[in-house]
């Protein structure tokens, strides 16, 4: 029997050992404490002194749960919204409830600190970002290429002449695309949202150029080239939510709104006294957005972040307005734009050179033969790098 009581005392000692280490309520260190409620019986009057003629500062309903403070005796003190005040402990039904005080030391295991706990409870979100894409559309910057170009063979053939050939500078290309976006959130749990949003993208680049072949000018070249883009777009976001911060990824698709301009003005000497053109094209495709965004927590309200994220966007099919201007003979046409490459002829002296150059064209059915003729892409995809701030209630 004595073997028997041993047994059950360890038995019952490893029990008790086991469930303080599984339940923290029962550690080291952990206190207990009674807080009370006043259960109102019926409709009942909260006054600002224990007295039945002191004045009503708020009307309880029946049913209502209110945290006692104090007990008087015939008075009980409560928590009010706003306050305190004092009711007929004869009008409500006290109950008790044990709270556990964890123990001094121990710290939460869980991810998220009081902070991030408020910003969870949140629903919505507001975001306002600014944003730097890095993109290279190849056929949109045919123009500034084709200038370009042709201005390097020029001065490559003269200095082979034995001329003295000089270029200013060479026009420039648009290869970045700067913008800003407004977006809302709407979190259906603490660690998902629904995005929706809007994102406006811009870029004009203007540029001249001049070729002088000794010290006689001989071409001269400007052009200017427009981007912009309205896109609306719907998404998920999903959060890692730490103490201060939180990291999230989120993907979006978007429908891009494009609108392009090109206007290039050519005098190449006495082989075409002046050449103007004037491009305006429209297109509107759907695209993606992904990406990660680092949230830094200001207070309980707002924040600022940090994101990277590449948008997929690629214009086909694109619809064109062309005027062309040849020594004042004007010609219009509309249609599909189309790229394809011309060959030029270079002469200087006993010295030719032949090279293909890049253009865009529009036809409004079907296009001549060319070399290599296609219809034209702007292809935008490419990283954005980018920050705001953002508001939650």
């Amino acid at each position: 029997m004595r073997k028997i009581g041993c047994l059950t005392k360890r038995v019952i000692g490893f029990s008790v050992g086991f469930l303080v280490v599984m339940n923290p309520g029962f550690s080291q260190g952990s206190s207990f404490r009674i807080k009370k409620y006043a259960v109102v019986l019926r409709e009942a009057s909260v006054r600002n002194m224990p007295s039945a003629r002191a004045k009503v500062v708020y009307i309880a309903k029946g049913g209502e749960k209110l945290t006692i403070l104090d007990d008087l005796g015939i008075w009980l003190k409560v928590k009010i919204p706003g306050g305190f005040g004092f009711i007929r402990s004869n009008s409500v039904k006290v109950e008790q409830v044990k709270m556990i005080t964890p123990p001094t030391g121990i710290t939460s295991l869980k991810t998220s600190g009081p902070l991030m706990a408020r910003f969870m409870k949140k629903k919505f979100s507001i975001n306002f970002s600014f944003n730097y894409a890095f993109v290279n559309p190849e056929d949109f910057n045919s123009p500034v290429k084709f200038s370009n170009q042709l201005e390097n063979d020029w001065a490559r053939v003269a200095e082979e002449a034995g001329h003295s050939a000089e270029i200013d500078h060479l026009m420039q290309e648009i290869k970045h695309l700067p913008g800003g976006s407004f977006e809302g959130k709407y979190f259906f749990t603490r660690n998902m949202a629904v995005n929706f949003g809007l994102t406006y993208l811009s870029r004009k680049k203007s540029s001249s150029t001049n070729f002088s072949l000794d010290s006689t000018g001989l071409i001269n070249a400007e052009a200017n080239l427009k981007v912009s883009m309205i896109v609306p777009y719907l998404g998920l976001s999903f959060f890692l939510p730490y103490r201060w911060f939180s990291v999230e990824f989120f993907t979006d698709a978007g429908y891009f709104m494009g609108r392009f301009s090109q206007n290039s003005h050519l005098k190449l000497g006495s082989l075409i006294e002046e050449y103007k053109q004037f491009k305006d094209m429209n297109k509107s495709v759907l695209g993606y957005i992904a990406g990660a965004r680092l949230n830094i927590n200001l207070n309980r309200n707002m924040g600022i972040f940090l994101e990277g994220k590449y948008a997929g966007v690629n214009f086909k099919d694109i619809l064109g307005h062309l005027i062309i201007n040849t020594n004042g003979i004007q010609e219009e046409r509309a249609g599909t734009v189309y790229y394809y490459e011309i060959n030029a002829s270079i002469h200087t002296g006993r010295y030719s050179y032949s090279d293909w150059y890049p253009v865009l064209d529009v036809y409004e059915n079907s296009a001549p033969s060319k070399k290599n003729l296609r219809k034209a892409e702007f292809n935008f995809s490419g990283f954005y790098l980018g920050g705001g701030f953002f508001l939650r209630f």
